[in-house]
């Protein structure tokens, strides 16, 4: 029975090849890498946790992203610590407009970046 549905198949896109090129330019078209757009259903609902990771992983390492490099000290569970904060503040929480916000910008909002590296600095005079 597979068989037979094979050469059916295969009879089909022979007699048809107009068929069988739209499917050829179909696969061939078919976007393998990730979809790198951020959309955003509701610009005032909170952002999750995924938002947040794309953040840091879209300023940390990839430089066409990022015009400003980064300073040392703050690294990927900064960047992370920083916007789960901003996300469980109570008064004014992050939300996804922000995050769409933050991700079209070139590089992190310099009001973060003084943030995490204060926040550095007073963890440092802790210990």
């Amino acid at each position: 029975m597979k068989n037979e549905l094979s050469k059916e198949l295969e009879n089909f896109l022979k007699s048809n090849p107009k068929v069988l090129e739209d499917l050829g330019t179909k696969i061939l078209k078919k976007d393998t890498s990730k979809n790198k757009t951020f959309e955003v259903k509701n610009p005032d609902a909170l952002s999750s946790v995924g938002m947040i990771k794309r953040i840091a992983m879209t300023f940390l390492k990839h430089t066409e992203n990022n015009k400003k490099p980064l300073p040392k000290e703050i690294n990927y569970y900064t960047i992370v610590g920083h916007f789960t904060a901003r996300l469980n503040d109570k008064n004014k929480p992050l939300t996804q407009g922000q995050v769409s916000k933050i991700l079209s910008a070139k590089s992190l909002p310099a009001s973060d970046i003084k943030g995490m590296i204060a926040y550095k600095k007073l963890k440092a005079l802790d210990t």
